[in-house]
């Protein structure tokens, strides 16, 4: 669900021109249903969907709770630029526009692909991405947890880490404590703008459908790990980044390592971060 709102903030930012938006992991087919959808309600169809790399055959249930939101939409009637082969239309992003960042919030068997067909794509773009634990776990407290867009497909992320471009991570350190509630959410909530009445649609509807819900649509957002990534394509104002060599292990572990590469780790808010954070992200949905 927190891609759905890293999206949802970003097509509007006035500082970000999206160029693609790629579908990943497993159900990539019905994934780029729920990204077509959305675009579609909020008159966005300007903006290029391409469709991922669709693994293991995976159907329904794999692109998670929102699928059923999104299930009877028809891509005949998308009315915008539709890559099937979206692995392909990033390489010619990144191609076009040297120097473009690449927003990494799923799984990296795209990238991983995207490499292996063409290499010189690492000297052409920059990463900025959600994945990884340091220190800090999914409960908010060390030590660090098996992270998902790393673990789920450990060769990928590892391709995308030994890759030569510039990476900048948003990890579970700081992930997991973007939560939006009080005021604040309730100006997103409220807000009159078919973005975000869209986005709460989603939010709805992944609430009633999800087994392991978390938030509630009335009063306070999922946890936000994604939206931390998407702000850091802007700035990392609030953010103590530090630089850290990191290696993906066999583990699907993001440990320091004499062996590691080069990574700016976002590893803890400053006193003032959260609510730096927060307020960008109510300046754009809350309008």
């Amino acid at each position: 669900m927190d891609d759905s709102w890293a999206i949802a903030w970003l097509i509007q930012h006035p500082e970000v021109d999206v160029k693609l938006i790629l579908t990943a992991t497993h159900d990539t087919p019905a994934r780029t249903k729920i990204v077509a959808k959305y675009l579609t309600l909020v008159g966005r169809t300007d903006i290029p969907i391409g469709q991922g790399f669709h693994q293991d055959n995976a159907t329904g249930n794999a692109t998670g709770a929102l699928f059923g939101w999104a299930a009877d939409f028809d891509m005949s009637t998308y009315q915008g630029t539709f890559h099937e082969d979206g692995i392909q239309a990033l390489i010619d992003a990144v191609h076009r526009w040297n120097g473009i960042t690449i927003l990494e919030i799923a799984p990296a068997p795209n990238l991983q692909i995207a490499l292996k067909k063409d290499p010189s794509i690492a000297s052409k773009a920059h990463i900025k991405s959600m994945g990884g634990s340091i220190r800090i776990g999914y409960n908010g407290k060390p030590p660090a947890s098996p992270e998902y867009n790393i673990h789920d497909d450990i060769p990928a992320a590892m391709a995308m880490y030994e890759a030569a471009w510039p990476i900048q991570a948003a990890p579970l350190d700081t992930t997991v404590q973007s939560t939006i509630s009080g005021t604040s959410y309730q100006v997103i909530r409220d807000s009159p703008s078919i973005y975000s009445k869209t986005l709460l649609e989603c939010y709805r509807w992944w609430w009633d459908h999800c087994s392991w819900r978390y938030g509630n649509p009335e009063s306070a957002s999922t946890i936000l790990f994604d939206l931390v990534a998407a702000y850091t394509v802007i700035t990392d104002e609030g953010l103590l980044v530090t630089d850290l060599n990191i290696k993906v292990n066999d583990q699907g572990m993001t440990e320091i390592s004499s062996q590691g590469r080069l990574v700016r780790e976002g590893m803890q808010w400053r006193s003032d971060g959260l609510n730096l954070w927060t307020t960008a992200v109510v300046k754009i949905l809350g309008k």
